[in-house]
């Protein structure tokens, strides 16, 4: 996917407007998180599998939460509170497992789609307050080379003939992640 880089080339130019951030900062700052977020529950399911019992997540390379653990406490978190707490985070930890982790776990997604993942996050700048049209311009130009370069992939690589679940699955993925639920 040289397109990224060539991409971040384009885009990070300055197009000389009263934005105090460059446009690859504005990308940046939109999908740090997402990035993060992402990358740790591929590699949660790289280390630990694909089992839709298994609510760990690899926060770092040395630590793993354990979300289905009863016995987890948040540091600071008064046990008056944690009934409270429960009831507002059990929500957000179902959602995003039933959105990004599960789907991710049974699609056992490859490091290419991965990368089409993050990808398309990164590219997909419409909403971005403050990012030109011309910013905009090219990274739907760049999108699409995205999607083109998994369909070679889908058909070259993999010799799918038929992918469109697959490509709708993922594309989901990267819709729950739009939501800001994660």
């Amino acid at each position: 996917m040289e397109s990224l880089l060539k991409g971040g080339t384009i885009i990070g130019e300055q197009e000389g407007g009263a934005n105090p951030l460059p446009p690859h900062w504005l990308l940046y700052k939109h999908a740090w998180l997402i990035f993060f977020k992402i990358e740790r529950y591929y590699s949660t399911i790289q280390t630990f599998g694909t089992s839709f019992n298994d609510f760990r997540i690899m926060y770092n390379d040395t630590l793993v939460l354990d979300f289905n653990n009863p016995d987890n406490t948040i540091k600071d978190v008064y046990p008056q509170h944690y009934e409270q707490w429960k009831s507002l985070w059990y929500p957000i930890r179902d959602k995003y497992f039933k959105c990004i982790v599960n789907p991710m776990k049974s699609l056992q997604i490859s490091r290419f789609e991965l990368i089409y993942v993050l990808a398309q996050i990164l590219w997909s700048a419409t909403d971005i307050t403050g990012l030109s049209e011309k910013a905009n311009r090219v990274a739907e130009d760049i999108s699409d080379q995205i999607s083109n370069e998994l369909h070679d992939h889908y058909v070259h690589e993999r010799h799918l003939t038929n992918y469109a679940s697959r490509l709708t699955k993922l594309n989901k993925i990267i819709s729950a992640t739009e939501v800001r639920m994660i």
